[in-house]
This record gives structure tokens, C-alpha cells and sequence, in this order.
């Protein structure tokens, strides 16, 4: 039954205890619900004795949508069922207003789809934190760097919206017109000018059946740091292999390409090595990759370049749509 503290205070409340139970979290909740709330750290890890893992960022604290995180007192050892009350209610106030901010971030950018999918798919993964949302634009937070996503109606807004941030680090916009005065602004010396490309099918693409695929573990990273290209971040490339998004393309057992999903979501970092070119493997791994993605109920999506002709050209056999629109 429902403690007699609890019910007291439910009942100066007016809220009734009549037909409400506890059941037991079971595995199979994960894939029934968006969200599945914690009072404390302790519930969280009996939690994820039960659940595995948490892939989906579903598992919060109450508190965690506050802007003080932390556990609600527990009335049993403090006997203060008043702050336990008062705690539970800031903590659904807050979960509601974070349901309505990403609903309405997602209004806006679902107008475009292809062109804003790299935020509306790290927010439907749990990866980001809505900054605003309105009629007229959103803005969001990726990951502990602080990456800041921003799409907008105007120039204006944008600028706007970004001025409210503090130690803007990397900026992604959804629109050309602010890639000047956001390098003015802000002292951004290089700007990457990238397509949007977006797998829209839900069919799974076919890989060679003699195709051999394998997830990288970390006796990879010093050869995928050393071929990587576009970034020299060992560090970012040991997370990556360590959230198991990090696959590699093997002939005759030896690695001879690889390729990855970002953190905030996106494909990429697709590098095959110049002794394996010309062989259709990078084809293969991309397939590859988009099907993993599809299997976890994502939508696959990345970002070209301008002007790299030969992974523009991979796109569209693919077959990826491409965004009307700069993604920078």
C-alpha cells in the first residue's frame, strides 16, 4: 500500500491513491518507453541491472531536467515528506516543460527534414539539449564539448539566439546566411561548407555476402588515428571505438577501410586505405553502416563536404537524398 506520509500529504492535496500500484521494471519497458525516471543515483544503477544498458539515453533522474540535478530526498530517512513533495513537483514541472520544448523544436525542424535531420535525430536519440524553440527557429546543445546546432527564419534570430550562449566553442548553421557573421562574431577562421545527405528508405541496402565488416575494439586506434584525414583527434577516435560505432572493412584479414558514426549521430570518418581503392569497398562499408543505423530505429544521415566529388558520387548510387541547403 501507499505509506501513510505519502498519503497525508497526497490527501491535503485533494489527490486521490485509489487504483494506484507499483509494478516492477522489466527489459521489455525499454522499448515501450521515451523516458524512464529515477528518483536517485541508487534506483539508476538497480535500474540498469535490469535494463543492460541504457543505448537510447531513456534513463533519467527527476531531477536531471532541473537546473539543480541532483537526488530527491528520501522521506524515509529524513521523515520530510513535505520536501519530498515539493522536490517531486519541481522535478515533473521541469520533465514537462523539456517535453514541450523538444516538441516544439521538432515542429520547426521537421519543416525541413532533410536539411535539419542532424538535429532532430540526435534529439529523438536523447543526445541533445533543446536551448530554444519557437516558431521562428531552435537551437540545441550536443554532448559535454558543448557543440551548439542552430536553425533559423532570419539572420537576426540567429544571432540572437547564440549571443545568449556563453564560451561558444564549435558552431553548426542550418542556414548560409549566417556563416558570416558567425566567423565575424565569433573569430572563426574556417568554416566547413557540407551537403546534407539523408538515407529516407527503410529498406535495409544489401552487402556482398563475401564482404567481411567487424567492429573495431582499441588495438585499432593507432592505425585509424594514423589514417584518418580530415581530423587528428586520437582521443575522439578511442570514444568512438569505445561506444562501438566504429567498424572496419577487412580483405583477406587485413583491415583495409573503415568508417564510424559520430557522437552527435552522423555517419562519417569513411576512409579506405589507397591500396584497397577502386574496389567498391567503400560502397559496401556505407551500406553497411546505414543498415546499422536502420536497425537501431535511427535515421541514417552525414555530411559531404563541398566539392568532394567522389563521396557525392557515393551518395547518390546509394541512393541518399540530398538537403536543399548548406549544412556549416
Amino acid at each position: 500500500g501507499v505509506h501513510y506520509g505519502t498519503r497525508r500529504i497526497l490527501e491535503e492535496l485533494g489527490i486521490s491513491c485509489a487504483g494506484k500500484t507499483a509494478v516492477r521494471l522489466e527489459r521489455r519497458d525499454y522499448m515501450e518507453y521515451d523516458y524512464l525516471i529515477a528518483m536517485e543515483q541508487y534506483n539508476i544503477k538497480n535500474m540498469m541491472r535490469i535494463l543492460g544498458s541504457d543505448p537510447e539515453h531513456k534513463v533519467y533522474r527527476l531531477l536531471d531536467f532541473t537546473d539543480n540535478p541532483r537526488d530527491i530526498d528520501d522521506p524515509w530517512y529524513s521523515g520530510d515528506f513535505n520536501l519530498t513533495y515539493q522536490e517531486i513537483r519541481e522535478g515533473c514541472e521541469a520533465l514537462l516543460r523539456h517535453i514541450e520544448l523538444t516538441e516544439q523544436a521538432l515542429n520547426y525542424l521537421d519543416k525541413n527534414k532533410l536539411l535539419n535531420v542532424s538535429m532532430t535525430e540526435p534529439i529523438r536519440r536523447g543526445l541533445a539539449d533543446v536551448l530554444y524553440a519557437s516558431t521562428d527557429g531552435a537551437m540545441i546543445r550536443l554532448g559535454s564539448d558543448g557543440l551548439i546546432m542552430i536553425s533559423v527564419d532570419t539572420p537576426e534570430k540567429g544571432m540572437e539566439l547564440l549571443s545568449t550562449v556563453e564560451n561558444i566553442g564549435m558552431v553548426v548553421v542550418h542556414q548560409e546566411f549566417l556563416i558570416e557573421p558567425v566567423m565575424k562574431t565569433y573569430g572563426k577562421k574556417h568554416a566547413n561548407i557540407c551537403d546534407q545527405a539523408v538515407y529516407t528508405r527503410k529498406e535495409l541496402l544489401p552487402v556482398k555476402e563475401d564482404t567481411d565488416i567487424r567492429l573495431l575494439d582499441e588495438s585499432y586506434h593507432q592505425i585509424v588515428t594514423e589514417h584518418y584525414h580530415l581530423m587528428d583527434n586520437p582521443d575522439y577516435i578511442m570514444e568512438l571505438i569505445q561506444l562501438g560505432v566504429m567498424h572496419g572493412i577487412f580483405v583477406d584479414n587485413e583491415l583495409a577501410g573503415f568508417m564510424g558514426m559520430h557522437t552527435e549521430g552522423s555517419l562519417g570518418l569513411l576512409e579506405i586505405f589507397p591500396e584497397y581503392q577502386r574496389r567498391g569497398l567503400g560502397g559496401e562499408l556505407q551500406k553497411y553502416m546505414i543498415n546499422f543505423v536502420l536497425k537501431k530505429g535511427w535515421v541514417p544521415f552525414g555530411q559531404v563536404i563541398v566539392g568532394n566529388r567522389e563521396s557525392m558520387g557515393l551518395q547518390k548510387k546509394l541512393p541518399m537524398e540530398l538537403a536543399d541547403g548548406k549544412d556549416t
